[in-house]
């Protein structure tokens, strides 16, 4: 108990020392790195949650962060619709893509490497759209994303973003925390670990990770909008799966699979160091990776669990065959 509350209390910390970044700084680059922060951690705890709890191996959480921009961003500018509609309506659209490709895949029996593929191909479509419907998605070269905070001015406007990024990113830690360790993320990580046994035992596997995917997907469609507002800008480059989701499984196997505190240091860590290597141009892009590399291949089960001593948020699964 000591050793698990100990890595709590610094990602406790950690979230802290960035909500009072966000209130007190006066840097409007320091204001968005913290909005990539909140974007690839809250990422970052939906493949914890999903990968490492249920073992769906979901590759379009870009994806899906980037249909929540583009819907709410799109429907504000072509449509003229209030951005509190435009944004609930990218929200729903993502959590019923997310859940409806997690659901049908478990119930056809869709799983590892053969749901990677499923998830990799909605992740192309999601691009080949865009890309395609230039006309209303303004294709690769992007768009200004319509900032509904313009009037408070440029550094409140980034304040406000960067405070509701820092809250995600709490929240969604904080969630993951507590899910993992209840009875329903108990019965997650035995679906994760063998569906069939859990299906025999007269539990319905395909709700657990239909749960998962759209909790996942929640996270994800709200930081991709936060994260397009943030910026101020929207592309599809920015939520390609190299750029989000190789990331986000970096973050959770550097930061240790199953621990949602050591996810929202090793995401916070990472986020940084990729800001701090954006100066070297070129280069950036083989430093960057090399020290990813060198961290995963250091520590493989996970740096920071064993810097922090982090234990994963879950108790001891019980037998699959307890009424739930």
């Amino acid at each position: 108990m000591r050793t698990r509350w100990s890595g709590e209390a610094a990602s406790a910390v950690l979230a802290s020392a960035l909500l009072a970044s966000s209130l007190f700084s006066e840097s409007l680059y320091a204001l968005r790195v913290i909005g990539s922060v909140a974007f690839y951690v809250a990422v970052s705890q939906a493949v914890g949650l999903v990968f490492a709890a249920t073992g769906q191996v979901f590759l379009a959480f870009g994806a899906i962060a980037g249909t929540s921009a583009y819907v709410s961003s799109l429907l504000a500018i072509h449509l003229g619709l209030h951005h509190a509609v435009a944004s609930a309506a990218g929200v729903s659209a993502s959590v019923l893509l997310g859940t409806a490709v997690s659901a049908a895949a478990a119930a056809r029996g869709i799983s590892g490497t053969h749901f990677g593929v499923l998830t990799l191909l909605v992740a192309l479509s999601f691009e080949v759209l865009v890309l395609g419907m230039r006309e209303v998605t303004f294709g690769e070269a992007g768009f200004e994303v319509p900032d509904p905070l313009a009037g408070l001015g440029g550094l409140a406007s980034a304040r406000a973003y960067a405070l509701m990024g820092a809250a995600l990113l709490s929240a969604s830690t904080a969630l993951n925390l507590l899910l993992l360790r209840s009875r329903v993320g108990v019965m997650m990580r035995a679906v994760g670990e063998d569906a069939e046994l859990v299906r025999f035992s007269g539990v319905n596997p395909v709700r657990y990770k239909a749960l998962a995917a759209a909790l996942g997907s929640l996270y994800a469609s709200a930081a991709g909008q936060l994260y397009a507002h943030s910026n101020g800008f929207a592309s599809p480059s920015m939520f390609s799966l190299a750029e989000v989701d190789a990331l986000a499984y970096l973050v959770c196997i550097v930061g240790g699979l199953g621990s949602a505190a050591g996810v929202l240091i090793a995401g916070t860590g990472v986020t940084v160091l990729k800001e701090a290597t954006r100066a070297l141009g070129e280069l950036q892009l083989a430093v960057f990776g090399l020290s990813l590399l060198a961290s995963v291949i250091a520590w493989k089960s996970g740096a920071l669990r064993r810097t922090f001593r982090l234990k994963a948020s879950g108790r001891r699964r019980p037998s699959t065959s307890s009424s739930v």
